[in-house]
């Protein structure tokens, strides 16, 4: 899986998703172990960000549109006005 962030519409990094711990799996596994070890498992709802497949970028301009598109999942679309 590849993923691709834009900002104003020019590539500002691309990744794919075995760079997060050699598989985004792995930050699931991790954090379920780490949550076990503390006597509490995952909940039924909660939600895992595994990671972000490009480097985060900042921005201090507005307006400004951010894309980021990942391969088989689609875009999202955010923007600061």
């Amino acid at each position: 899986m590849e993923g691709s962030t834009f900002i104003n519409g020019k590539l500002r990094g691309i990744s794919i998703g075995s760079e997060v711990l050699g598989h985004p799996l792995e930050a699931v596994v991790w954090i379920a172990n780490l949550m076990a070890s503390l006597g509490r498992g995952l909940m039924v709802g909660e939600f895992i960000l595994t990671e972000s497949l490009v480097a985060i970028q900042w921005t201090q301009q507005a307006p400004v549109e951010c894309v980021i598109s990942i391969d088989g999942l689609g875009d999202i679309i955010v923007k600061f006005i």
